[in-house]
């Protein structure tokens, strides 16, 4: 049997993004925020171990869902995470979620959804919000 864990996911703000995951989609932060700065940490450190030794700051969160299944956001700071126009498919590019509300939570995400966001097969909704 394979099962999901947790998910890594890069955000360009750490603490807007865990804002965003607890107050619209309900995740519970587990552990953090946490900071690393490889100065400050021996040789061999599980960050640069599996990230490896370009990453020399991020902060990170773990976050969980009612149904077990967490993410862990990553805002990394150095180097940071490059900002531009989307080549494609390219890492992440949706999450899949169940909700008792549907139609509730998709007005929530609609309120506060930055432009490129977009919400697929509920109800009929099948255009992107922008």
């Amino acid at each position: 049997m394979t099962a999901i864990t947790h998910i890594g996911l890069a955000v360009p703000d750490l603490d807007s993004a865990i804002k965003w995951y607890e107050q619209v989609l309900g995740f519970r932060l587990l552990a953090g925020p946490y900071s690393f700065d490889a100065s400050e940490e021996n040789e061999h450190n599980m960050t640069n171990d599996l990230l490896g030794n370009h990453i020399k700051k991020m902060r990170n969160a773990h976050l969980m869902a009612d149904n077990g299944v967490g993410i862990e956001l990553f805002e990394f700071k150095e180097p940071r995470m490059p900002k531009g126009e989307s080549r494609g498919y390219e890492g992440f590019f949706h999450i899949c979620l169940i909700s008792d509300d549907i139609e509730r939570l998709a007005d929530d995400i609609a309120l506060l959804a930055e432009k490129g966001v977009a919400i697929y097969g509920i109800h009929g909704r099948t255009s992107p919000i922008i």
